[in-house]
């Protein structure tokens, strides 16, 4: 990556703040609307998974999209469109609570997050020094997997407190708050672009290697961005498959509906204790085993999910499956921020490559339910074929590189 000549300096606290409001809202909706579809619906796991499938699959060109608009048009002007959107599909989900509305809400609500999080992304990163990005992207993970933790986990005991309005009005006033945020946030942020002055990198180094003290001054193939390009959508199947059916998980292992969402959120807090350590702890970056390690913790912990038939198995299994997910996504991330100084469009690229996780895990599970719906286990082992091909494919660009 090009030594950028001048840095950002000014404090970068709201954008954080951001994050964790959207990431908050953004967990207690879809937690807590899966277990609406579960409880009040009636929804199976086929017809849950579809609705999850259809979340990925508008998920890919709406990041990649909201990436590039926030590239051309702004990182801020993205973030008005982003929030009011999520606003605006919550709040026809409450007036309209029929199906029909839930799902044209839903549709919407989908489309607007895809705004928020590569200007989020590129906020934090942009004009910063390789160590200082490392520490900005760093803070970034911990923060907005804490706040998504935090949401999942209290989804569903608010919603049984202050009753299904709840599912509502809670995102409702995150996203107004937010939206009352940017006004002075644009004016911070374009009085410090003004000082900072017109940026000019220095050419980038030659393909394949470039290299600082973050990793001893050795080389850092360009491979390991195109390594987690190829992870984390299949990171992204195993994830979503399992918040998809997780409320059919719980009643598997004998949890009541009421603390159901609390304990499976525990992979979310698991991921954000790995997250923290990665921040800390730069060992990792550029280090095959490591990221190999984690695919695997992925795989492991994905089928002992799906599988599980007593509460101590799902907890333990979960805390793997978090932890090898929190490698996978911060690489993923990290290397895009690390090799890319058009941050926006990048980060755009690494959100639509969720989607197609997103979109491809409840796909797959609900294509293995309708062909053998006599099979129950059919999603975990048909996710988990994916997901070896996924180990293959990382191998395969592995020994093409060496």
């Amino acid at each position: 990556m090009g030594a950028i000549l001048k840095t950002t300096e000014h404090s970068k606290t709201g954008y954080f703040v951001l994050e964790g409001l959207n990431a908050f809202a953004s967990s207690f909706f879809f937690v807590s609307l899966m277990f609406l579809l579960h409880v009040e619906h009636h929804f199976s796991d086929l017809q849950k998974l579809l609705w999850g499938a259809i979340h990925g699959l508008l998920y890919i060109p709406s990041s990649w999209y909201g990436g590039r608009f926030a590239q051309r048009y702004g990182y801020i002007a993205a973030l008005w469109v982003g929030f009011g959107g999520m606003l605006g599909g919550v709040s026809l989900c409450w007036v309209w609570p029929s199906f029909t509305g839930h799902f044209i809400g839903f549709v919407i609500w989908t489309v607007a997050v895809c705004f928020t999080w590569a200007p989020l992304e590129a906020l934090v990163s942009e004009r910063e020094t390789p160590h200082a990005l490392a520490n900005r992207v760093g803070m970034y993970n911990v923060v907005w997997s804490l706040a998504g933790a935090a949401g999942g986990f209290l989804s569903r005991w608010v919603f049984e407190a202050a009753g299904p309005s709840s599912l509502y009005w809670v995102p409702i006033g995150f996203y107004a708050l937010q939206l009352a945020m940017l006004p002075p946030l644009k004016r911070r942020h374009d009085l410090a672009m003004a000082a900072i002055g017109p940026w000019v990198p220095t050419p980038e180094d030659p393909e394949g290697t470039s290299s600082d003290s973050l990793t001893g001054g050795q080389p850092r193939p360009r491979y390991f961005l195109r390594l987690a390009y190829v992870a984390n959508p299949f990171a992204y199947m195993a994830i979503n498959t399992v918040m998809v059916v997780a409320p059919t998980i719980t009643q598997q292992v004998g949890l009541p509906a009421a603390t159901g969402a609390m304990w499976a959120s525990t992979w979310l807090w698991s991921r954000t204790l790995g997250f923290l350590l990665l921040w800390k702890w730069h060992g990792w970056h550029y280090r095959f085993n490591w990221f190999i390690g984690a695919f695997l913790a992925l795989v492991g912990g994905f089928v002992g999910i799906m599988l599980s038939h007593a509460l101590w198995q799902f907890i333990v299994v979960q805390c793997l499956f978090g932890a090898g997910s929190a490698l996978i996504y911060y690489s993923s991330l990290f290397y895009s921020m690390d090799g890319s100084d058009a941050h926006g469009e990048h980060g755009g690229i690494h959100e639509a490559l969720l989607g197609a996780g997103i979109c491809g895990g409840p796909a797959i599970s609900a294509l293995s339910l309708w062909l053998l719906p006599q099979h129950a286990t059919g999603p975990a082992w048909a996710v988990s074929g994916f997901l070896g091909v996924g180990m293959a494919g990382v191998f395969y660009i592995r020994n093409r590189a060496n």
